[in-house]
């Protein structure tokens, strides 16, 4: 639901226990900030066996 703008109301007025999530792609975005350069391409590589 990244960035529709009405649609987590939306689904939560049909559904009130429904948790609105990130998609992978952006929480994965999300998490590379916090990684060191020198470690980048080891977990991105880790990151494409999860994914």
């Amino acid at each position: 639901m990244d960035g529709l703008k009405g649609f987590p109301d939306a689904i939560n007025s049909v559904y009130p226990q429904t948790h609105i999530q990130l998609c992978i792609i952006h929480m994965v975005r999300n998490s590379l900030k916090y990684v060191a350069w020198k470690d980048y391409k080891a977990v991105t590589s880790g990151l494409k066996t999860v994914y």
